[in-house]
């Protein structure tokens, strides 16, 4: 032992003073704090208590952070405002240091200091060692695991609230992560976001760290010191963030960021540390092993050949930045505790490409791979629940970890995406010209740092020939001079004609190949797909099918598949050119065809954007193709003729109000034509057997349990319908989907229900759900499969095969069509004999609810009463949003509309959202700035834009017509920017409260409507009813069902089909709909559809409905399905900065004669809604 001097013996109940005393030897070698007692026998006596201390230490130093950590050395720090060459200097420490990888350090900047004083100090803050002595006495004495209740975890400041600022304040530090930011700037980025939300960065000064956030680029594994080093192209950069709110408790998670352009490598790792945390988390559970979370991990590691760091592990958090349990990631670890409710813990895999070895830079703090490959890591704090865990540190309407590429990448400062000097000066109709020009750039958005304005400005020196001088420069503004000569050489192409007469002779080229017919067949085939397509782009899609040997269908379903891939939904000059690229495999494939004989290969054809000679190869022309699809830095040093294309705009939209399809098969007019003076405003109210949601809920908070047996419950459900409606084994040509030969039609007895997967000899039926075997992607006959209950049969899946039903043997009129998508139940005749693979030969695609009998007295009331409708057709017209283009928030489309509609006067108007579509570009910042009356700028929220510009045009509408029975009904959408984005959706409602000078935050401004034109009347009846989404109504004596889902879209995304008829897609979806008995049978759910499992009973159809609305951005359309419904897309009222359309609806009344006779029988009768209904699609 080590002797000392002064102080108190450290036994419990030890009162001796003595001169001398002597140190824990142990302790010392281990680096905690000298404990002392007063002799060797003292020592000796409390020894077993005491080195309970020293297995503490141990543990903890698997977290990584020991009890004391090395003060970093001089030499390392230097002024912000120091030369650029000083900053990226290599520290003290690290010259003739052996890295084990390429990445270098360079000097820090300053310490930050804490600027506000509502911030809480943890009690490390101050230490001159930082050393935190509430963890000290935690690790000396707490051999447990904290269990959290309610009191600490609910409530402002507490554990939950300093999770919630940890995530925003990371995200505030991941927008800052681009190529050319230093990590010193994130550092800035994260230090003020916590002092903007009262919160201390809780690495900073913990046991000396010098910084508020750790930065781990490359090969550092974790703990990097931000520094003035530059973030370089291809660089994956992990951003660990911790804060310490006013109430006392942390909050820890980390993400890793691909910065540019990162190889396939470093992908890899960074996906890999995704999936190593998001398996870990789905084990976390009451009853779980610490332990046993560092096999799963292993084992997802090892099968994307990764490794698992050992050093470093996950811990408990809360009141304290580190405490029990410690939770290591590899496995065969030796982690003791059972994980109970109420603990709370950080899970952190550390992923390595190479070795899992580590070593620790001369900083003390850094840690990097022993062979000197990439690391990465993902990190969230999480809660253990009753029935699993919740994500603490998710971001908001995320409580599930899903991968998404597009959220860890990043990719250049706005500086390097706007000022590209190749790009400024490519044209190559420039001529050259002097140009003496002052430039003052106000960069403060963009905190730009001056090495990358000077590289900027080299970089367009270089290119032009400048002469640049700065006269001041900062990361605020910057000043300079140009003088040059902006010029580029000609192609020879341009030194034999000038830029005209080469757009002349494009034009005239596109001009000749497409021939009127040509033209005619490229409108037609586009429209049968659902594009619209300008006269110029016909022009352009005609020459295309005459220069690469296509017919107009293939490019139109060419179209399709692109539109699909990339959610692109309108055909336009700006979406052409990525389209066209998209050709490039076809024209491969047509341009080497065989023409007129086996060695007759055809040349290529001159391309319609830039003609090149005969000899020109077509894998040239496919790359000049491509290449101008995608115009970025790759054209530099080339000089390719692009030609701006100006997007139409709302104003310029052509064929205003024109009809785009109908559905009238027995020649009905329109309600317009007929006077709509007297009505009697239409009933309108949920229907009586709905359950859809009135009032906002509690949501995402369902565990897995709990939704896996939401599906199972609606498994079984089904199977009971689809037997009871088919027990008999007849088959119903409505409903069931062909049966491979005619024996299986007439065999009654021949086929039994069995659970799915049972081998079988003969034939048998089962029910199941449609499954993705690939669980991503779009399914195909090879990943088809079928599911069973778990009741039934134990949760089985097995392969369906339906070789019956793609038998090319089969004449074309004799084949059996399918459509089948993930989630949907079904029954399937066939036979199993492996009990692996099943041979369908029929397919029953599910069963629809009933439909509504009504009484024949009912519907003479509603039809022919003085006090109804009186004989005449009742009016609907529907549209969806958006309901303003996307270059502005005009609404100009909105206000056509409702003047259309004040002059028409309909009985029902349905608007489905959004109404404010949180996808629009200019609420993307969700800072708003509107212009009121007198054009005063000002700051609105979203409940504001809809007040503006929905509720005071339905007032102004009232006012000037107070006697107008024409009823609104508001269905939300996911979409919409002012309500939770949650599926069942609660109708809107008015959450007011006061605010500065008496205006009311959140009002939507509704009752004004309400009281418009009628302010003296006390028994108002509703003018606008605020529905659910989904929502099923009775609107006079039909059934009417609505979703502002895009159902249609989603489904057709993942559906699987063989052999429907040309033109009965999208009706098949739809009826899919019916079928199903729910608004959205998808699983799992398409990207942003934001299900709620728990509410399931919520989306349901509780019976077949007359008019089922589904908008769509896909074609719009209005056709009959199961003998009984009328399904109606109206489409968007407005497509990217154009107009779409818009539905209406004319119910026509039954014959009187025959309501009269039925009314004599006492018969129930069906609304016989196909018959007597014409439906208009009309462009706005």
């Amino acid at each position: 032992m080590a002797s000392t001097t002064g102080g108190a013996c450290a036994s419990p109940g030890c009162t001796s003073v003595t001169s001398k005393r002597l140190a824990c030897p142990k302790c010392m070698q281990l680096g905690l704090p000298p404990v002392y007692f007063c002799g060797q026998a003292c020592f000796k006596k409390n020894y077993n208590q005491h080195k309970t201390i020293h297995t503490i230490a141990k543990q903890m130093s698997a977290t990584g952070i020991t009890s004391t950590r090395k003060t970093p050395p001089d030499g390392i720090t230097c002024p912000l405002d120091a030369s650029l060459e000083m900053k990226t200097s290599l520290p003290s420490w690290a010259h003739n240091y052996s890295f084990t990888g390429q990445l270098r350090p360079a000097l820090l900047s300053p310490k930050r200091t804490v600027t506000n004083k509502n911030v809480k100090l943890p009690d490390y803050a101050s230490h001159p060692a930082g050393v935190s002595d509430s963890e000290q006495r935690d690790r000396a004495s707490n051999n447990s695991i904290r269990v959290y209740g309610p009191e600490e975890l609910e409530g402002e400041c507490n554990l939950r609230y300093a999770c919630a600022m940890g995530r925003e304040v990371l995200d505030a530090g991941g927008k800052a992560c681009r190529v050319g930011v230093t990590t010193d700037e994130i550092d800035r980025v994260v230090h003020e976001a916590c002092m903007e939300r009262d919160c201390y960065p809780s690495p900073l000064n913990y046991y000396n760290f010098p910084k508020s956030v750790c930065t781990s680029v490359n090969e550092v594994i974790c703990h990097g010191i931000p520094d003035y080093r530059e973030i370089q192209d291809g660089d994956i950069v992990n951003i660990d963030v911790t804060t310490y709110s006013r109430g006392g408790y942390h909050g820890d998670l980390n993400e890793t960021f691909c910065v540019g352009n990162v190889d396939a490598d470093g992908r890899r790792v960074v996906q890999t540390a995704f999936e190593c945390l998001q398996s870990a988390l789905a084990m976390v559970k009451p009853g779980t092993l610490y332990r046993d979370l560092g096999s799963t991990i292993h084992r997802v590691a090892q099968a994307n050949k990764c490794s698992v760091v050992r050093t470093y592990c996950g811990h408990g958090i809360g009141s304290l930045f580190h405490t029990a349990p410690n939770v290591p990631h590899y496995h065969k670890n030796k982690a003791k505790g059972v994980m109970k409710e109420g603990h709370v813990l950080t899970i952190e895999p550390m992923i390595n490409l190479g070795h899992y070895d580590d070593t620790t830079w001369g900083d003390n703090w850094t840690a990097v791979t022993r062979d000197g490959k990439r690391s990465a890591q993902f990190e969230h704090t999480i809660l253990v629940t009753k029935d699993g865990c919740e994500i603490l540190t998710a971001r908001e309407n995320e409580p599930v970890m899903k991968w998404d590429p597009d959220l860890v990448q990043r990719s250049f400062t706005a500086w390097q995406k706007i000022l590209d000097p190749t790009s400024i000066f490519q044209h190559p109709r420039h001529q050259p010209q002097q140009h003496n020009l002052q430039v003052v750039v106000f960069v403060t958005k963009w905190r730009l740092l001056p090495s990358l304005i000077r590289s900027f400005l080299s970089s367009l020196a270089g290119f032009c020939h400048l002469q640049i001088g700065i006269s001041h420069i900062s990361t605020m503004t910057l000043i300079f001079s140009i003088s040059c000569t902006m010029s580029s050489e000609p192609s020879p192409k341009e030194q034999s004609h000038s830029a005209e007469e080469h757009d002349r002779r494009i034009h005239n080229n596109m001009s000749t190949t497409a021939t009127p017919k040509l033209k005619s067949d490229v409108h037609s085939a586009f429209k049968s797909v659902g594009a619209e397509v300008t006269d110029s782009l016909t022009t352009r899609i005609a020459a295309l099918s005459t220069q690469l040997r296509l017919s107009p269908q293939k490019l139109a379903e060419a179209w399709e598949a692109h539109s699909l891939t990339k959610n692109v939904t309108v055909l336009d000059d700006v979406s052409f050119a990525a389209y066209r690229s998209s050709l490039s495999g076809l024209a491969g494939e047509n341009n080497n065809r065989v023409v007129g004989t086996s060695s007759a290969k055809r040349k290529a054809g001159p391309s319609s954007v830039t003609p090149t000679p005969n000899k020109t190869k077509v894998k040239r022309e496919n790359e000049q193709q491509q290449q101008l699809a995608t115009p970025s830095s790759a054209l530099a040093g080339k000089n390719i003729l692009i030609t701006p294309t100006k997007t139409p705009t709302y104003k310029e939209r052509t064929n205003q109000g024109a009809v785009v399809s109908t559905y009238n098969p027995h020649g009905l007019s329109t309600a317009v034509s007929s006077s709509n003076d007297g009505h009697v405003a239409a009933s309108i109210q949920y229907h009586p057997s709905s359950s859809h949601p009135t009032k906002s809920y509690r949501h995402m908070f369902t565990s897995l349990e709990a939704r896996a047996q939401v599906l199972e419950d609606r498994l079984t459900t089904m199977t009971e319908k689809i037997q009871d409606a088919h027990g008999d084994g007849a088959c119903d040509v409505a409903v069931v989907k062909h049966e491979a030969d005619d024996s299986a039609t007439n065999d009654t007895d021949s086929s039994t229900w069995a659970p799915v997967g049972i081998p079988r000899q003969n034939t048998v039926r089962c029910v199941g759900r449609i499954c993705n075997e690939a669980h991503e992607g779009r399914l195909n006959k090879a990943s088809l499969r079928l599911e069973g209950s778990r009741q039934h049969s134990a949760g089985s899946r097995i392969h369906l095969d339906l070789q019956a039903f793609n038998n090319k043997d089969v004449k074309s009129e004799d084949k059996r069509d399918y459509s089948l998508f993930p989630g949907q139940i079904v029954a399937v005749e066939g036979i199993n004999s492996s009990g692996r693979t099943m041979q369908a030969t029929r397919l029953i695609e599910g069963v629809p609810p009933p439909s509504e009998k009504h009484r024949a007295c009912d519907l003479l009331e509603y039809q022919y009463g003085a006090e109804k409708q009186d004989g005449k057709p009742l009016s609907i017209v529907t549209l969806c949003g958006p309901f303003t283009t996307k270059d502005n928030l005009s609404y100009d489309p909105l206000q056509d509309i409702m003047f259309k509609i004040s002059t028409d006067k309909p009985d029902v108007v349905i608007m489905c959202g959004p109404f404010v579509d949180g996808r629009q570009p200019l609420l993307h910042d969700g800072e708003l700035t509107t212009v009121d009356e007198d054009g005063n700028e000002k700051k609105s929220t979203y409940e504001e834009i809809f007040f503006q510009n929905v509720s005071m045009l339905l007032e102004e509408m009232y006012v000037n017509d107070s006697t107008m029975k024409t009823q609104f009904v508001l269905v939300p959408s996911v979409e919409d920017a002012f309500v939770d984005s949650v599926y069942p959706q609660p109708p809107f409602v008015e959450n007011t409260m006061k605010r500065n000078h008496n205006h009311e935050y959140g009002d939507l401004g509704l009752h004004f409507v309400e009281s418009a034109g009628r302010e003296e009347e006390k028994k108002r009846s509703n003018r606008v009813h605020c529905v659910s989404n989904p929502c099923t109504l009775k609107i006079n004596e039909l059934t009417i069902g609505v979703t502002s889902s895009d159902v249609l879209f989603h489904i057709s995304s993942d559906e699987c089909n063989a052999n429907l008829p040309p033109g009965t897609r999208m009706t098949r979806i739809a009826q899919h709909l019916i079928q199903q008995r729910s608004y959205y049978p998808l699983f799992p759910a398409a990207k942003g559809a934001s299900l709620d499992l728990a509410k399931a009973d919520q989306w349901e159809m509780p019976c077949q409905p007359d008019i089922l609305i589904v908008p769509s951005k896909l074609a719009s359309f209005a056709k009959p399905v199961l003998d009984r419904t009328i399904v109606v897309n109206p489409g968007e009222l407005t497509k990217n900065t154009t107009g779409g359309t818009y539905a209406t609806i004319d119910v026509h009344p039954m014959k009187r004669e025959t309501l009269e006779d039925a009314v004599e029988a006492d018969m129930e009768m069906f609304s016989g809604i196909q018959d007597r209904v014409r439906v208009d699609i009309k462009r706005i």
